[in-house]
């Protein structure tokens, strides 16, 4: 991996000398002759300018965005986990109930960093995780509908053996509107404080936090700006459309759906 940073992290100036070296060695070669192909020596020159490094509002304070920054900060508006509001599904076996109780203390530990409370859960256990579609669904009833009112769980979390399994969880969430998080056995084997970090950070974001506020040059902000981002896939055997759009000022919360279109669509 080294070796091939090496190869490819060149400034642009080491760029233009490599693309017209290759263009002079073709430009030599009979086929390009034979066929009549010509490439231009010099490539087309465009002013570019190099935008400043993006800032960020942390607690209060302008400071400049960077990869370690963003990974140490605390969370800017933080969903707290509160006791019983929250799930943990797993296999009914001590293996995967250990895993289950030591992702709790791990986001427990991790929670003091990222200035997020982490209560205990609710625990529900499933006899076969490969056929407990029907049986997710009836306990997830259960605990909905225990009190007076509709309780709805804050964040739904399993802990599956077989990642097989994932398509069949995620439509029982689906069908319940819960947001959901998928933690694999092989990961929480090894579910050490950094992973704990990073997942809580992916639930606070799911469940309507922030994790931070970037800080918008005076034009967007002056403005009422929405940012909207779509893009087509067309692996499949149809297209599929992604879309997402901000909906706040800050443009930290996004609205996201999808579309399904014919094969090769590129226009939504």
């Amino acid at each position: 991996m080294r070796d091939c940073l090496a190869k490819t992290r060149i400034d642009p100036a080491e760029k233009s000398r490599r693309i017209y070296e290759m263009v002079q060695e073709l430009s030599q070669q009979k086929a390009f002759k034979d066929w009549g192909i010509q490439i231009e020596r010099e490539g087309t020159t465009v002013e570019t300018h190099v935008l400043s490094t993006p800032q960020m509002l942390c607690q209060g304070q302008v400071i400049t965005c960077d990869e370690n920054t963003m990974r140490q900060s605390a969370i800017d508006k933080a969903v707290h986990l509160t006791r019983g509001d929250w799930i943990i599904v797993h296999e009914r076996n001590p293996r995967t109930q250990d895993q289950a109780r030591e992702i709790y203390e791990m986001f427990r530990k991790a929670s003091g960093r990222l200035r997020i409370n982490v209560e205990e859960p609710e625990f529900i256990q499933v006899d076969r995780e490969s056929n407990c579609r029907e049986e997710l669904s009836r306990k997830l009833s259960d605990y909905m509908l225990r009190g007076r009112q509709i309780r709805h769980p804050l964040m739904v979390i399993a802990v599956l053996n077989r990642e097989s399994n994932y398509t069949m969880f995620k439509e029982v969430m689906h069908m319940f509107r819960c947001p959901s998080q998928v933690i694999t056995s092989r990961n929480a084997s090894k579910f050490v404080l950094a992973k704990a970090t990073n997942i809580l950070r992916q639930i606070n974001s799911k469940v309507g936090g922030d994790l931070y506020y970037l800080k918008f040059p005076q034009t967007l902000e002056s403005k009422r700006t929405m940012l909207i981002g779509i893009d087509v896939c067309h692996a499949g055997p149809q297209s599929i459309v992604g879309f997402s759009a901000s909906t706040n000022k800050s443009m930290s919360q996004y609205f996201s759906d999808y579309i399904v279109q014919r094969k090769g669509q590129e226009i939504v």
